[in-house]
């Protein structure tokens, strides 16, 4: 099965001729390619970018601390 999603397609069998397929698709359609690629780059800024991620841990903490007081 291949599952497609905005930033990868991914394989859930172990079957070669899906996986052939897919890289097919891959290396030959250039704007299908950069597609991938450039949603993947925007969600790695999102979902990692140090402020973020440092922000959010932050808030975790200071949750967890606050759950102890009550």
């Amino acid at each position: 099965m291949l599952k497609k999603n905005s930033w990868a397609s991914i394989i859930t069998e172990q079957d070669t001729s899906i996986l052939t397929s897919a890289l097919k698709k891959l290396v030959l359609n250039k704007e299908y390619r950069e597609s991938i690629a450039n949603t993947a780059k925007e969600l790695a800024k999102k979902r990692h970018d140090t402020k973020i991620v440092s922000q959010n841990f932050q808030k975790i903490i200071i949750d967890a601390a606050n759950e102890n007081k009550s």
